[in-house]
């Protein structure tokens, strides 16, 4: 079995998922225990510490940090990896231990529980109608408390059946609120995978999904209980296939007045429905909406909204930087990629970085361009969403190039426009509108190729090229493209 270098090993990818203050903690947490090697996992962290949090740099050998805990006898690299393993679970100890620390209410149901288990029927009850209290004081619930009130409420109902028998009561005010919260925690769950499908139907451009009479039978649930989300939710699945940028306003203005009264997952989910509806205008033609696009993303990001489990999507990261650097917002883009790019995942981190800086370079025309993008090349995998940018920026680069005369070479441009839509065919990253968008790019490309090198460029046919391109309906890159055709008016004398 191959060993795993050093610096990957799990140990330091599970301390890059502890905050400085959790990281002071865990020494305090191994000073207490009592069995095993603690003594070397504390050395072991506090050796670490001063490369917290990015470890990548660190530069200690294995050796070194074996004679730093062990300085004598011989060297038994397998009593260090014993180490690192005995502190990987600890870790998830404390880990697990500081998760129930911040669920404050689920410990509560379970101490509610513990009582009810061994007979302590009337302590139960008075935690259960305390945690009830406490709940209803928050006005932003999620899926997640609207079940616990549910459950809490079902519970104090079968928990006072000895007191019904004696005094007669029947618990319906109970019963009823039970059934209201189950209502409620049904329906919070059902909007969010209602919306979910009508994002699939949308990106697959079919669906046998029924979602209108799921919609309709949503819809005709007697909730009791208002909930800012729910109306959201309905405004957005009627407006669902509506592409209008006028039915994108009404949608944007109705979630800035009710994000402030909604749970953080709603809100998050909401605002990537948003979010995805605004890029299908974009992509057809609707330039404008383009400022919006980047106040929704920056809204997102001053509210933690965009974090996929704290990190972050590639096509997030990506659509970020893309819309910043086209709004001509270089300042902004370049402290997210110093301040986001952490939290993409450790396998496309170098290669979205990569483009990401490179992309910033030639928007703003960074004279350290070729420099800077030198590693766009490298980036060759289909399979990253990355490697397509990077084909994209690499066309546009070689292209703008080209109109400067500092490239002559069209056999090359033409080989890599056709290698591309070669692999587009092949590629399964995106939609088919989203895919034939991306051809349509390097099909105008190869056009503006064959336009400029031929015999017929003048003005004349430039125009009737920049009138295709504007009624084209479904381009990626229409803005650049648009811009190549100003240069070449500019070029022919207009």
């Amino acid at each position: 079995m191959p060993q795993i270098p050093f610096r990957e090993s799990k140990l330091f990818q599970i301390l890059e998922l502890l905050s400085p203050e959790e990281y002071s903690q865990l020494e305090h947490w191994l000073t207490g225990l009592h069995s095993g090697p603690h003594r070397e996992m504390l050395q072991l962290i506090q050796l670490l510490l001063p490369y917290y949090p990015n470890f990548r740099m660190l530069e200690l050998e294995k050796k070194q940090v074996y004679r730093a805990i062990f300085p004598e006898g011989p060297i038994r690299l397998q009593r260090l990896t014993s180490v690192m393993s005995l502190l990987v679970v600890q870790i998830e100890q404390f880990l697990a231990h500081r998760q129930l620390d911040k669920v404050s209410l689920q410990r509560e149901y379970l101490l509610i529980k513990a009582y009810q288990n061994r007979g302590k029927l009337d302590w139960a009850v008075k935690k259960a109608e305390k945690l009830i209290q406490t709940l209803q004081k928050n006005k932003r619930k999620d899926q997640e408390e609207w079940q616990l009130m549910f459950e809490l409420h079902e519970q104090v109902y079968r928990l006072q059946t000895t007191q019904r028998n004696r005094a007669g009561y029947m618990g319906i005010d109970t019963l009823t609120a039970a059934d209201q919260y189950l209502d409620q925690s049904y329906a919070a769950a059902k909007y969010r995978f209602l919306l979910e499908f009508a994002e699939w139907e949308e990106i697959q451009e079919k669906g046998d999904y029924d979602l209108e009479s799921k919609i309709k039978a949503l819809q005709d649930m007697p909730i009791k209980l208002a909930d800012p989300a729910h109306q959201l939710y309905r405004l957005y699945l009627i407006n669902r296939q509506q592409a209008e940028q006028s039915t994108f306003q009404e949608l944007k203005s109705a979630y800035l007045e009710h994000s402030g009264q909604m749970n953080k997952l709603d809100r998050s989910i909401l605002l990537f429905f948003l979010l995805n509806k605004g890029a299908r205008i974009y992509r057809r033609g609707k330039l404008e909406i383009l400022g919006e696009l980047l106040e929704l993303y920056k809204i997102g990001l001053k509210n933690d909204l965009l974090w996929h489990y704290q990190n972050i999507t590639a096509n997030t990261f990506a659509n970020i930087v893309t819309l910043g650097n086209l709004a001509g917002d270089f300042d902004f883009v370049e402290n997210f990629i110093d301040q986001c790019s952490w939290r993409l995942p450790n396998d496309i981190h170098d290669d979205a970085v990569c483009w990401a800086r490179s992309h910033l370079a030639f928007n703003s025309k960074d004279s350290r361009l070729w420099k800077i993008a030198v590693g766009l090349q490298q980036i060759t995998t289909i399979k990253n969403t990355f490697a397509v940018r990077a084909k994209l920026l690499s066309i546009q680069m070689w292209f703008e190039d080209y109109m400067q005369g500092i490239e002559e070479n069209e056999d090359f441009m033409l080989g890599i426009c056709g290698a591309f839509s070669r692999q587009l065919k092949r590629s399964k990253l995106y939609s088919p509108e989203r895919l034939a968008a991306l051809r349509n790019f390097v099909q105008y490309s190869l056009d503006l190729i064959h336009l400029r090198s031929g015999r017929y460029y003048n003005m004349l046919s430039v125009a009737k090229k920049e009138e295709t391109l504007i009624n084209e309906p479904n381009l990626n890159g229409k803005r650049w493209l648009l811009a190549q055709i100003k240069l070449m008016k500019a070029e022919l004398g207009e």
